[in-house]
């Protein structure tokens, strides 16, 4: 049994409405907790009969099919096309339709998940970058081992950017190795995030709608995008690399007698 608003405001003017009844045929997720909150939905005549409107449309919603690789592209064709059909057929005069995709609509949410990105891709440099004095002090570490073994090789002939190349190659093995490994262990946790999750809300004394619904979700998402692996591939491939530097440039100015005296 509902009333609508007018009626609400009918009623405290001291006039007696009727509700109106509606048979519940059934109750679903949509997979935002914030829309299941505020959404009814029902037929068209007897809503327009609730709020009195009679054969008053207050809005439609479009619903298309498009590829996961072109989405963000064809949703703004689609809102383009809609517009200029829209402009052609009100042959110039302004039209009381606004049409708005559900990117406009949860623009600011939007917003807020780019900066929350960013600065977590911030930290993950920073990351790398304090990883990256690891390899350094290790190559450096194995550079003082093998001071020996480098007055040797340089007594025997090798050239200098030989020897640098073999501690540059060495860092950038260590940075490769870390970062698939990283990408395997990153794949396992988050094929594996709603066992974590749900331990997690058990130790918190949580339950999922409350901790997600903020983010008006009910389980976490999660989509791959090759252009975050490649991006982070490539950064920590350099940041290793340029951490070998160091080390292998200090390999190569090794003098033998030196090298060998020094032993």
């Amino acid at each position: 049994i509902l009333y609508s608003q007018s009626s609400i405001e009918k009623i405290s003017n001291e006039e007696f409405l009727f509700p109106v009844e509606f048979k519940v045929a059934g109750i679903f997720r949509t997979g935002s907790p914030n829309l299941d909150e505020n959404l009814l939905i029902g037929s068209l005549g007897g809503l327009q009969g609730l709020l009195g409107k009679d054969n008053v449309i207050s809005g439609f919603y479009i619903d298309y099919e498009s590829s996961e690789q072109n989405l963000a592209t064809s949703l703004d064709s689609c809102k383009d096309y809609l517009t200029e059909v829209l402009d052609a057929s009100s042959n110039g005069v302004r039209s009381d339709l606004l049409i708005q995709t559900w990117k406009d609509k949860n623009a600011d949410f939007l917003f807020i998940i780019e900066q929350e990105k960013r600065v977590i891709s911030f930290i993950i440099i920073f990351i790398i970058i304090v990883a990256s004095f690891s390899i350094a002090v290790a190559l450096m570490l194995s550079v003082i081992r093998k001071t020996r073994e480098i007055g040797l090789l340089n007594a025997l002939g090798a050239k200098s950017w030989q020897i640098s190349l073999c501690f540059s190659l060495q860092g950038l093995f260590i940075g490769i190795l870390g970062t698939l490994l990283g990408f395997i262990l990153a794949v396992l946790i988050l094929e594996n995030r709603e066992q974590i999750f749900s331990a997690y809300l058990t130790l918190i004394n949580k339950n999922d709608v409350q901790f997600l619904g903020s983010y008006d979700l009910y389980s976490i998402p999660v989509y791959y995008m090759k252009e975050d692996f490649l991006s982070v591939f490539l950064i920590s491939i350099i940041i290793s690399f340029m951490a070998s530097l160091i080390p292998s440039i200090r390999a190569a100015r090794l003098k033998p007698s030196e090298a060998l005296r020094n032993e």
